[in-house]
């Protein structure tokens, strides 16, 4: 054979496009071990498990199969899942007053910011989820009392710019 896969080698005179499996043929383990010729979903004989004849260990009391010798048995199955600590309630409160704050009476700001900074303070102390919701609160309740407070002062000057026109 002439070609890319004549010569000397693991794969001499194989040629992968032959159409022959090179992997195709008798199964090495087939009828061995102590399911064989059983259909896929039966049950074993002497079902939980009874160990065979010529097997080198037995189960241990109370589980129906046992870990084969020289492997250690693990714990099994996933680490558990980390429980969330929850986020802080009055973070929570702080951004929705906050937020409300803009459509509703901006004084309620205020009440937003404190709720705001009891929020981080209680974080601080449970470690819990929420303190960017506090900060957040926080600002925005700031932000929209100085406005209000800016807007309180300039209306008042203006009664007293318009009293003194008159």
């Amino acid at each position: 054979m002439s070609g890319p896969y004549s010569g000397q080698g693991p794969y001499s005179g194989q040629d992968p496009y032959s159409g022959q499996d090179p992997y195709q043929g008798q199964d090495p383990y087939a009828g061995q071990g102590p399911y064989a010729g059983q259909g896929p979903y039966s049950n074993p004989p002497g079902y939980p498990y009874s160990p065979q004849p010529g097997y080198p260990y037995s189960p241990q009391p109370g589980y129906p199969y046992s870990p084969q010798p020289g492997y250690p048995q693990g714990p099994g199955g996933y680490p558990p899942y980390p429980q969330s600590r929850g986020t802080n309630g009055m973070a929570i409160a702080s951004l929705i007053v906050s937020c409300a704050a803009i459509v509703t009476c901006a004084l309620l700001g205020a009440v937003g910011a404190i709720l705001g900074h009891t929020a981080r303070k209680q974080i601080q102390e449970t470690g819990e989820d929420g303190d960017g919701l506090a900060l957040a609160g926080i600002i925005i309740g700031w932000i929209l009392t100085g406005l209000t407070v800016l807007a309180i002062l300039g209306f008042i000057a203006l009664m007293v710019i318009g009293a003194a026109a008159n």
